[in-house]
């Protein structure tokens, strides 16, 4: 059977159709697919079908270990939809989050205080999977440096111990909130990849937009 992959305006984003067995599954298509387009790894496809113009109807996701004559005829089409890189928890937040900014302490420590302060430093989005990542530790280092840039100092004058208490109060519910609205983002996922995107509701999504950066932000 000969597949065609296109994107969501319909353009074909290989050149030709896809040549497979008349028994291939889902995940043979993903991974011939791969071999033809290599930036766009097996694990991180998200197949559908196309929907008609004009329908209301969610685009029906292909499963992974289902065969392609549930969903093939000779005139389909099937849509990737791939995902942002997935950069596991010990990578990002161990050697990014937490070692990076005790490096930076002590260059810290010996800079002139300067009341203007260092300026945040923006990364733009660049045309790869993990700009996204990359911009939001920036961010986060960049924001770190400049407060340890005055916590620090030795001509920092440190706050009373009411206000250190009643901002780490209010930062222990900040993290709680925050652990709980991943778990709501979590709940949403199917555990066999299937369905369509859903909007999550309760909590914190009823009132803002970002619940996610809400709750770090003020953490």
């Amino acid at each position: 059977m000969k597949v065609t992959v296109v994107s969501r305006s319909g353009r074909d984003i290989l050149r030709g159709p896809l040549d497979l067995s008349d028994s291939a599954t889902v995940a043979d298509l993903q991974e011939a697919f791969h071999n033809r387009a290599k930036k766009f790894y097996p694990s991180r496809q998200r197949l559908t079908l196309p929907v008609a113009p004009g329908s209301k109807n969610k685009p029906v996701v292909l499963n992974t270990k289902k065969p392609l004559k549930e969903y093939f005829d000779e005139n389909t089409r099937f849509i990737p939809n791939p995902l942002l890189l997935r950069v596991s928890w010990p990578t990002l937040n161990l050697p990014c989050l937490l070692l990076l900014p005790c490096l930076q302490l002590p260059w810290l420590w010996t800079r002139p205080c300067d009341p203007s302060g260092p300026d945040l430093r923006y990364v733009q989005p660049r045309n790869f999977t993990s700009s996204q990542c990359v911009q939001e530790l920036c961010l986060l280092l960049d924001l770190g440096a400049y407060i340890a840039y005055y916590v620090n100092h030795p001509s920092y004058t440190p706050v009373s111990d009411l206000q250190m208490k009643i901002g780490f109060g209010f930062g222990l519910v900040c993290q709680d909130a925050n652990f709980y609205r991943h778990i709501l983002l979590k709940n949403l996922r199917d555990p066999n990849g299937s369905g369509g995107y859903q909007i999550p509701r309760g909590f914190l999504f009823n009132i803002v937009t970002c619940a996610n950066y809400t709750t770090e932000i003020y953490q």
